[in-house]
């Protein structure tokens, strides 16, 4: 038994012994198995246990320059698309032996390209590498604000970006795209920030003049569809092989294999230079805080922070829980996970964040969040907010240091005294962790009475009206006894009571 153990990888234990009782199991019907009962457990004791080391947690300096750098490098990209688009026409053209103007490169095109890129030389490569740099800054936003994996991400169509309004009137952004791992969905749907608009902008004109390039080396003259690559291959005819390429190089279909990041960031050290990516202490202390599996001898002072494109997943899932405004099911469904174990494994780590650290590791994070806090609260002793207890209930709830006493408000933040979060009907002042959320459902706020600590914000009664609109439509179509039609019969409820309750007050 000792020489089986021995075979097999500590990553397969489970799997290995969940097969070997299933083939026990059913014994009978197949007429073997391989081990009996006993045998399992003899085996079973014998196997190391498996300890998975989670993908590593980007520290938050070097996350944040990441960023900043892929979203000013889009930026300066869009300055000059048009310039860009002009030229790579003419160039594609010109090389096709089509009539056009001669491509020239321009004095902003240069300028870009002198900034971003290391080599310059020939005009062509410059195109193309303005192109591929282009689509991997798309990526890393892409990535870091949805939490798709990369082969998600390197799949979406042109299409992709979905911008709607919310029963409050807010814009939502969404991306559409394909996941097949762990929950098959050919048009799934991830909520990012803003700034993917200008990702997915900036890489929509690279896939349309490469998309277009592929139509005039293949003679057709058909449109580009809606559902084509956001990041399909380099069609351009100088980027074409001496030989004719293979059937499913041309194939839309067949999507482009991801490239590791360090292979792509290698391509362009501009866009990240490594003396940035210099891990400090202040990034050592929290990286190994949050990655306590990891070797230390790969997250030290002084060494070069290796990305990878997995780390913006797991990053990004540790960020939005301890943000505390998402919760796990919201987490699990944009990490497109099929149960909440994933999810949680994922973001395991975000309570450590809040762990006792010395004061560079927690930095600026910290001091914001009480800063933030103390404003918040301080907000609350104006008419904007009213108790459905009245004015003395809320005065008894907020009546602890002067609203003019900042330094005071932050202090008492640190300490515990106050607590304040915002959700959906106002804020909530409870002093301790609500059971019940409040970040996506309000019923348990007001039914079967208002909640001690709920406090309405007046000034989104109106929002209050959409959203109560919007949800007695949903309620009309929803199955009576349900348990959708009785969480929308809810609602309807919390939301004219905090319209009456609001009407009332403005009233007096």
């Amino acid at each position: 038994m000792s020489k089986i153990a021995k075979l097999i990888k500590p990553s397969g234990a489970k799997h290995t012994l969940r097969i070997l009782h299933d083939l026990y199991e059913a014994r009978d019907d197949l007429g073997f198995f391989i081990l009996h009962r006993d045998q399992i457990v003899a085996l079973a004791a014998r196997l190391p246990d498996h300890q998975r080391i989670q993908t590593p947690y980007i520290p938050p300096r070097i996350w944040t320059f990441v960023m900043q750098r892929s979203l000013l490098f889009i930026d300066e990209f869009l300055a000059v698309a048009e310039e860009y688009s002009t030229t790579f026409t003419q160039l594609v053209d010109e090389k096709l032996q089509e009539t056009g103007t001669p491509a020239q490169p321009t004095r902003a095109l240069t300028a870009l390209a002198s900034k971003w890129l290391l080599n310059t030389h020939s005009f062509t490569d410059v195109m193309s590498s303005i192109a591929t740099l282009v689509n991997l800054s798309a990526s890393i936003q892409i990535i870091s604000y949805s939490l798709m994996r990369i082969e998600e991400a390197s799949s979406l169509p042109l299409n992709c970006l979905v911008i709607e309004r919310d029963a409050l009137g807010d814009t939502i952004y969404l991306l559409r795209g394909k996941t097949t791992k762990t929950v098959k969905d050919y048009s799934a749907r991830w909520i990012v920030s803003s700034d993917c608009e200008r990702a997915v902008r900036a890489a929509k004109i690279v896939a349309k003049l490469r998309l277009d390039s592929r139509r005039k080396r293949l003679g057709e003259e058909t449109i580009i569809p809606d559902d084509a690559p956001l990041f399909p291959r380099s069609y351009e005819p100088w980027q074409g092989r001496k030989s004719a390429p293979e059937s499913h190089y041309w194939d839309l279909n067949v999507t482009k294999d991801p490239q590791e990041l360090p292979r792509e960031l290698a391509r362009h050290p501009k866009l990240l230079p490594s003396s940035s990516l210099e891990i400090t202490e202040t990034d050592m202390v929290v990286s190994r805080h949050l990655n306590p599996m990891a070797p230390a001898t790969k997250i030290e002072a002084g060494l070069t922070w290796r990305l990878g494109w997995h780390q913006f997943r797991r990053t990004g899932a540790v960020n939005m829980l301890s943000s505390g405004i998402v919760s796990d099911l919201s987490l699990q469904y944009q990490l497109k996970h099929t149960g909440l174990t994933m999810s949680r494994y994922y973001g395991r780590g975000h309570l450590l964040l809040g762990a006792r650290m010395n004061d560079g590791a927690r930095g600026e994070y910290v001091r914001n969040m009480y800063h933030i806090l103390a404003h918040e609260f301080s907000n609350l002793r104006s008419d904007q907010f009213v108790s459905p207890y009245g004015e003395r209930h809320k005065d008894r709830l907020i009546n602890i240091v002067s609203a003019t006493d900042h330094k005071t408000l932050v202090a008492a933040g640190k300490s515990g005294k106050i607590q304040y979060r915002q959700h959906l009907l106002g804020g909530c002042a409870t002093p301790k962790p609500c059971s019940f959320g409040g970040f996506e459902n309000v019923v348990a706020c007001s039914l079967p009475k208002p909640c001690e600590y709920l406090l309405y914000d007046r000034t989104r009664v109106d929002k209050f009206r959409h959203l109560l609109d919007d949800t007695l439509r949903r309620l009309a179509s929803a199955a009576p006894d349900s348990p959708l039609h009785v969480a929308l019969t809810g609602q309807v409820k919390a939301l004219k009571s905090a319209i009456n309750y609001c009407d009332s007050s403005n009233e007096n």
